[in-house]
């Protein structure tokens, strides 16, 4: 008996291993972030340690601008670019690189990308989303302007996935009274409403472990200087979390990493930041060289049940070896 239970903790000790490369190369729980080379258009990809700050550079793509939007889904790691008008496979190790979908009709200008809860690629346009398949590469033009609730919004900049399903997304102008604000979207029905307004340019979003919402906030357009802000899920109530001078300038993107908290960076920036969001209190998680591109999010971890397949399947095939 107690062979049997070494045996199963063993493997699947070695399938959280499996699961790790399973993730583009990345640690699962990391942050990741890329690199711009701004002669050459190159990026390199970043894992960051979110309790230590430690650094581990991974391949180096030449797809030639920037990237408005990364994401993993089914262990691969995928690029959106604005300028090129198109959604890329990246080989996290080489940056060796694939085109699955193009076009600028379907895209128009790339403001970001999200990872569905089925691993589908949701692609934010200034006015359309499109999901991608990202096996097949299959587009998917789901909305343009025709959205419920709020009617239209002009110029979005964010968005993320809830534990839901749901979407969210941060718009700096609400057509019909000029503000910001953040909208949910169901991607089951098309079916947008209006979660909070009357904001100054929401920017990054990320939503945290109890489905708190965060959002970086411009303090009147073109701002030199930012706020985080929290937003309630239900009431769309919004509070003021920190406006320490640390955290740098304009085009924020924010990260949750489960049992760290909240992370921000930011286009032209050169550092990661944390921030408590119970003090308000911001420090320096690492620094970087060159700068960074601005997009930033976490090496999804495997769920439990995965990891008990990998274990039991490992299991059975070290019985088979062994008989």
């Amino acid at each position: 008996m107690k062979r049997v239970i070494l045996l199963v903790a063993l493997v699947f000790s070695c399938s959280i291993g499996v699961s790790s490369e399973a993730t583009a190369g990345g640690l699962a729980g990391d942050l990741l972030v890329a690199t711009y080379d701004t002669s050459t258009g190159d990026q390199t990809f970043w894992t960051v340690d979110p309790a230590t700050g430690a650094k581990v550079q991974h391949g180096t793509a030449a797809i030639g601008s920037r990237n408005d939007g990364m994401g993993i889904s089914g262990g691969k790691l995928y690029v959106a670019q604005d300028q090129e008008f198109r959604v890329l496979e990246v080989d996290l190790a080489s940056g060796a690189f694939s085109v699955i979908a193009s076009g600028s009709e379907t895209f128009g200008n790339i403001r970001d990308m999200t990872i569905a809860s089925d691993g589908g690629l949701w692609v934010l346009g200034n006015s359309t989303v499109s999901r991608i398949d990202p096996v097949t590469g299959h587009q998917d033009p789901y909305y343009g302007n025709k959205w419920d609730g709020p009617g239209g919004i002009y110029n979005p900049f964010d968005m993320v996935t809830e534990a839901s399903g749901m979407m969210l997304r941060s718009f700096l102008s609400h057509i019909g009274n000029g503000d910001g604000g953040i909208s949910r979207l169901d991607p089951a029905t098309g079916i947008e409403t209006l979660l909070a307004s009357g904001m100054d340019n929401p920017r990054g979003l990320t939503v945290a472990d109890d489905g708190s919402i965060f959002v970086v906030e411009e303090q009147g357009y073109g701002a030199a200087y930012l706020g985080i802000h929290r937003i309630d899920p239900v009431t769309g109530e919004e509070s003021v979390v920190s406006t320490d001078p640390l955290l740098g300038g304009r085009l924020g993107e924010l990260a949750w990493v489960s049992g760290q908290g909240l992370f921000k960076t930011g286009q032209y920036a050169d550092s990661i930041i944390s921030i408590d969001v119970t003090t308000g209190e911001v420090s320096t998680l690492t620094t970087f060289s060159d700068n960074l591109v601005g997009q930033m999010f976490v090496v999804p971890v495997p769920e439990p049940s995965t990891l008990l397949l990998l274990a039991a399947g490992g299991a059975g095939l070290m019985r088979r070896r062994t008989s």
